[in-house]
């Protein structure tokens, strides 16, 4: 693997994710005046960079939306640097943090959704931790799980079950009671590519039949 000084990035705050999550990637923030004016990810092996490669075109596709109600961090380029590949985006503003929980959001979240499944994709992890806003504007980040064509339900289950399970809190017996069949296969889509909340409700199906 080339080392951080042979990427050729000397302006760059690196960070790296769990291991749990990837050892094959990572990532940074290029700063100047103190402010983040690009965030870059990395890619060292042919699975990351075959995802970081898809992300961007992903992005590409979801800016093209039209009259979409959200935002998406637009990619600035994509390069490979010595075995390294490099996804340059441009940062989304210092005020944004994360999504409060609440009715008007997870609506206006949803709004969303129906924009994206209408332009005939799914985003793939409609998880609650890639949404971000700055109070005002909604930002979906992490687009590397996007496909044409995938189940409707993938998206949908992703928020309902995960926004109910992770972010109210509610007991999984009391989420899963009224679970739709319907659904069966967007939770094993979620499983096969390790999107929560796939796993637990896969366990809860397979325990109480």
């Amino acid at each position: 693997d080339a080392s951080l000084d042979q990427i050729g990035f000397n302006d760059v705050a690196y960070f790296w994710p769990s291991a749990k999550r990837s050892r094959g990637r990572f990532y940074g923030y290029r700063v100047k005046d103190r402010s983040v004016v690009e965030y870059l990810k990395f890619g060292l092996t042919d699975q990351e960079k075959d995802a970081l490669r898809r992300e961007a075109e992903n992005v590409s596709k979801a800016l093209s939306i039209t009259n979409r109600s959200f935002d998406v961090p637009k990619n600035i380029g994509v390069e490979e640097r010595n075995g390294v590949l490099v996804a340059r985006y441009e940062p989304i503003p210092e005020t944004v943090s994360a999504l409060p929980p609440t009715k008007e959001w997870y609506s206006r979240v949803d709004i969303a959704r129906k924009q994206i499944a209408d332009a005939g994709y799914s985003h793939g992890d409609f998880s609650w931790h890639n949404f971000k806003s700055d109070g005002v504007k909604l930002w979906v980040l992490d687009w590397e799980e996007m496909r044409e064509r995938r189940d409707p339900f993938v998206d949908l289950t992703s928020l309902e079950y995960g926004y109910a399970i992770y972010w109210q809190r509610k007991p999984i017996d009391q989420v899963m009671k009224d679970f739709d069949l319907r659904r069966m296969a967007a939770v094993e889509d979620l499983v096969s590519r390790g999107i929560s909340p796939g796993a637990l409700m896969l366990e809860w199906i397979q325990k109480n039949g």
